[in-house]
């Protein structure tokens, strides 16, 4: 399929136009793709843009945005990857524009003439309240229109300046800020779309991103549960983990996302994939019954892993009129994606916690696979 993405600035009114697109029809055929892809000359490149340019059209109230082409890069692939049946080499284009200030809609029509993969998904961003909206449409169809507010003044904080910007103002304006400013001028209110969002329609949402944050997304949660697993692959104990683990990660996550606890995503997450080394490299030294330093290690990396949550919990964005749900919510999606991640272990190999060799040839295998792993990700996150 092609995607297009349309990210909309509220506040200066930029739009940028993100398209991801199968270019083989348009071109002619998988080695003429290839071949403009690795040795075309640029000048080659020209009625090819021209063509995407006429072949999609983007609107405010009913007229042409103009748009400017700032990127456009062919598929860097073997001729082998261009010819394979079910192959996607996916050419990437952006577009450049503005938007007027005052109030309206944003259309996108794909031409008949477009001769990409379809559907395409038309997927909506606006920065400013976190508003998305997604739809399918087909060649010579037109999608359902975003509506973008009318621009209005915004106070962003950066360091000791505070910048005014707004539709009436001109120039930006800029003004000290004092010591005794509040952090929560350059916060912005709850966006207007989301006053009318029911409850259960929020629950729901989270739920899900929670869920989807561990499964599939969250390989290094994953790892961690696993880790609690393989040192105790018997109910209680692994109850009394998990119970640590989750009352940790709670607390953090409510805590930094209302803003009371904060450290810096680049110390972070160097710590979560530390504290997955050390839980597998301790199931590897530990032969004996489940201890209590073990819990108080599990809480205390129960705390890193909550401020993993809220980061992520964060970018999402959260209801001003649903806070308190979104954020409940988002904790039980992560505790059914924890729940669901020992299901599938105790599916696989519970049976065998019983077997006398367990440790050497089970525990001791797939906790130092754990390890290595973390270990990779601390490197890789520290130099990264």
């Amino acid at each position: 399929m092609t995607r297009v993405a349309v990210v909309v600035d509220r506040t200066t009114r930029k739009i940028e136009i993100h398209i991801e697109a199968d270019l083989t029809r348009m071109v002619g055929s998988p080695e003429d793709y290839h071949r403009l892809s690795t040795e075309g000359p640029a000048e080659e490149f020209e009625p090819l843009k021209a063509r995407v340019e006429a072949g999609i059209h983007f609107q405010y109230e009913g007229r042409e945005i103009p748009l400017e082409i700032s990127r456009f890069d062919l598929p860097d692939l073997a001729l082998a990857e261009f010819k394979q049946t079910y192959a996607a080499p996916m050419t990437v284009i952006q577009m450049d524009g503005t938007v007027p200030d005052q109030a309206g809609e944003i259309r996108v029509l794909a031409d008949i003439q477009l001769l990409v993969e379809t559907p395409i998904a038309i997927s909506f961003f606006e920065t400013r309240d976190r508003r998305r909206m997604t739809r399918w449409v087909d060649s010579g169809q037109t999608s359902e229109p975003f509506r973008l507010p009318e621009l209005q003044a915004v106070t962003i904080a950066t360091g000791s300046t505070k910048l005014t910007t707004g539709a009436a103002e001109g120039e930006p304006h800029v003004e000290p800020i004092g010591e005794d400013t509040p952090d929560a001028e350059s916060k912005t209110e709850p966006a207007p779309w989301e006053s009318d969002s029911p409850w259960l329609t929020v629950a729901g949402q989270y739920l899900g991103l929670g869920f989807t944050h561990i499964l599939p997304k969250g390989i290094d949660h994953i790892f961690f549960v696993l880790g609690l697993f393989l040192m105790a692959i018997r109910w209680k104990p692994l109850l009394a983990q998990v119970t640590c683990f989750t009352v940790a990660h709670s607390i953090t996550l409510a805590l930094t996302v209302i803003g009371f606890v904060s450290l810096p995503a680049g110390l972070v997450e160097p710590l979560i994939a530390v504290s997955i080394a050390y839980v597998g490299i301790e199931n590897i030294a530990m032969k004996g019954n489940l201890s209590r330093t073990r819990l108080m290690v599990v809480f205390l990396f129960g705390l890193l892993h909550g401020m993993g949550f809220a980061r992520v919990l964060l970018d999402l964005g959260l209801p001003g009129n649903e806070f308190i749900t979104a954020l409940v919510f988002f904790n039980v999606g992560v505790e059914f994606g924890q729940i669901a991640v020992l299901v599938v272990a105790f599916t696989a190999i519970g049976w065998l916690g019983g077997w006398r060799h367990f440790h050497k040839y089970i525990r001791v295998p797939g906790s130092a696979a754990i390890s290595v792993v973390a270990l990779y990700w601390t490197f890789e996150r520290v130099l990264g």
